[in-house]
């Protein structure tokens, strides 16, 4: 069983995800373009669907942890937080959705101390 948590850039549902991503994905399955993975496209359109219900059952020390240009809006990111109690939240500045290659030093600091904890 896994005593610590930690999640990088997730949401809920796909209102978790910023706008103009979402319609640029919708523009990409409506215009069939080419060399896009559409089934991908519409997983990302349509999943995941949780309910801040369900995280208020995790009882675990989480590290919820986002870029500051992720493509996961901050308010989404701060409400995973506070829907797990006890949770810890980090918005890494000058990193996107891809936080472990943008910014792999501050996330591994990170990951230690928490870890350690």
């Amino acid at each position: 069983m896994a005593e610590k948590l930690i999640t990088i850039g997730a949401n809920l549902n796909p209102n978790g995800i910023k706008e103009e991503f979402l319609a640029s994905l919708t523009a990409q399955l409506k215009g069939n373009t080419q060399g896009a993975d559409l089934r991908l496209i519409q997983l990302i359109l349509d999943e995941p669907q949780l309910s801040s219900t369900e995280l208020e059952k995790i009882k675990n020390p989480v590290l919820v942890v986002a870029g500051s240009t992720d493509l996961i809006k901050e308010a989404h990111t701060r409400m995973i937080g506070k829907a797990i109690k006890g949770s810890r939240v980090v918005i890494i500045p000058d990193a996107g959705h891809y936080v472990p290659f943008d910014q792999p030093a501050r996330l591994n600091q990170l990951v230690l101390q928490f870890l350690e904890q």
